[in-house]
């Protein structure tokens, strides 16, 4: 009897790391997602700023458009960067919520009950949103 308790023991902690990174990586995405799209919006605000300082009389407006250059290059980096993680954020989170259905048939019934039509969000936030800014700064460092 021994052994028998001692295996459901570790199996229930095996249980309960599984369900707790489940959750985590759930709510990993997201954070990721919620910062970048963050420091997307600031740097599209700086932009606006150079470009505007651009079109003012104070300085020349190569000035301004070399700045506004930078920042564009900076934040098709960064959307770069945030697509990059995404993706791999997605693909880990993925392989954790299928241990987690496996594991736990419940947790696969929920899901597959509360599962609306259309896309899945995760996806929009790992792919989507990061292709669709680094489209947006390549068209600001075309039109500028």
């Amino acid at each position: 009897m021994g052994d028998d308790e001692a295996n459901d023991a570790r199996q229930r902690q095996e249980d309960a790391r599984l369900w707790e990174l489940e959750i985590q990586e759930r709510a990993t995405l997201f954070h990721v997602g919620n910062l970048f799209l963050l420091a997307q919006s600031l740097l599209v605000v700086a932009f606006t700023a150079a470009v505007g300082t651009a079109s003012g009389q104070d300085e020349p407006p190569e000035t301004g458009l070399a700045v506004a250059r930078v920042i564009a290059s900076f934040g098709l980096i960064a959307a770069l960067a945030w697509l990059y993680m995404g993706h791999k954020q997605l693909h880990f989170s993925r392989a954790i919520e299928r241990r987690a259905c496996q594991r736990f048939p419940d947790y696969a019934a929920t899901l597959q009950a509360a599962r609306a039509r259309g896309p899945y969000s995760r996806p929009l936030v790992a792919h989507v949103l990061p292709t669709l800014t680094g489209a947006m700064w390549c068209l600001f460092l075309v039109i500028i």
